[in-house]
């Protein structure tokens, strides 16, 4: 692989540098890893005016990638001494807004959970609910079964009925003698 059309590296920071000759797609590779290996210090110490510096490293890697993917279609012409900082500016400035939408969105969470945590009703409801399940459970089966065909599938009396193979009369028997038990163990708190 013959290195005759690359850049001279003390030339490649110049005001002028351009990327290396492209002519020669053999020659990518070298290029490219000579590009890197004089830029890659260069560029990890101005991210790390913006980002710390296990941040910059990726943001400078990310933008190296970047340049690979696309090194044939950048203008030689252009000063990659601006390309690559640009770059590296445009995705440092990124990941700082980045980081302060997710900051924002953590303290606002944290914030909702706070008051979430600071109400009584939030324990109350809790132990409520407790409350509630530990009587249906201690419920006879045939009125524990009756109350969930009708409040939690919301099934018809009829409905009901068939499904147990008995009168709508059974039904209402033991929904009722069922809301007894329920308003006596749960009273104070209703």
């Amino acid at each position: 692989m013959s290195n005759d059309n690359l850049t001279p590296l003390t030339n490649l920071w110049s005001k002028e540098a351009t990327l290396p000759e492209q002519s020669d797609p053999n020659n990518k590779e070298s290029q490219f890893n000579a590009l890197y290996m004089e830029s890659y210090e260069s560029l990890c110490l101005y991210a790390t005016h913006y980002l710390a510096i296990e941040e910059a490293k990726e943001v400078v890697q990310d933008t190296m990638l970047w340049l690979w993917d696309n090194w044939d279609t950048i203008v030689p012409e252009k000063s990659v001494k601006s390309l690559l900082f640009r770059i590296v500016h445009n995705k440092a400035v990124n990941c700082i807004k980045h980081k302060s939408v997710l900051t924002r969105v953590h303290e606002q969470i944290a914030r909702n959970l706070s008051q979430l945590f600071e109400s009584p009703d939030f324990y109350f409801a809790t132990e409520l609910r407790q409350m509630y399940e530990d009587a249906l459970n201690r419920l006879p089966e045939p009125l524990r079964e009756v109350f969930h065909l009708s409040r939690v599938e919301q099934l018809s009396y009829k409905e009901i009925a068939e499904r147990l193979g008995v009168t709508t009369k059974v039904v209402d028997n033991r929904l009722a003698r069922t809301m007894r038990i329920l308003r006596k163990e749960l009273g104070e708190y209703l």
